[in-house]
């Protein structure tokens, strides 16, 4: 009997190892199966990084050399523009004539933004506040009648100005100056809409001497600012 039981469990156990070998065999398989795929993924990764790479490069030559061509290009533009810069001023009647027509332009075609109502950030309410709290004070310290603006560009500032004076107990005339014909026009329309006698405006180049004697035919009054 014991001999029976010892063959039979030999045989089982043989049976069991037998298995488990086969098992590890398919492992074993499956795990060599697996590296050569993990193998050939890397290969194909490797692939794609090289090319990718060299499409790269050649993308990055490409777009320098398009840059240096542009590059030439603006440099050339620039010049033919510098070149037409000098004929414009050549054929402009006056030198004050030309400024006036590049002031104009600038306003007409809104060069600088549409900060400070066309005059540029140094013109709008944030920027000139120091100025006007300055001018404010001498206004109410000098009981100044006359406020002289040289150079008004767009009075994005000044409306409040002349009512923060005027809630002081200070009315004070205002004469604005700009060399830009249809924006000095717009203003003195504005002012005649609103029946504002006390406020005038004048075209004037203040480079000229001209230009100043304009200013003070225009503007006069006393204690002018």
């Amino acid at each position: 009997v014991r001999r029976l039981v010892r063959g039979a469990m030999a045989a089982e156990i043989g049976s069991l190892v037998d298995q488990f070998g086969r098992s590890f065999q398919a492992a074993d398989l499956g795990l060599s199966k697996m590296a050569s795929g993990l193998l050939a993924t890397q290969s194909v990764v490797n692939e794609v990084e090289t090319a990718t790479n060299s499409k790269l490069a050649n993308f990055r030559g490409a777009v320098a050399k398009d840059m240096q061509t542009l590059q030439g290009q603006l440099l050339g533009l620039s010049h033919r523009l510098t070149a037409l810069h000098g004929l414009v001023r050549q054929l402009a009647p006056s030198q004050s004539a030309y400024r006036q027509a590049v002031f104009e332009e600038i306003y007409e075609a809104n060069r600088w933004g549409a900060a400070g109502g066309g005059s540029g950030g140094g013109s709008d309410l944030g920027a000139t506040e120091p100025l006007r709290v300055g001018l404010l004070e001498a206004i109410a310290e000098h009981s100044i009648g006359l406020v002289v603006d040289a150079g008004c560009g767009s009075l994005a500032w000044v409306p409040d100005l002349l009512a923060a004076a005027e809630a002081r107990g200070h009315r004070p005339a205002y004469c604005g100056a700009d060399i830009a014909r249809p924006l000095v026009e717009s203003h003195a329309r504005q002012a005649s809409d609103a029946s504002r006698t006390d406020m005038r405006f004048v075209v004037a180049d203040l480079t000229e001497t001209e230009g100043w004697q304009q200013l003070v035919d225009t503007c006069g009054g006393e204690k002018p600012l």
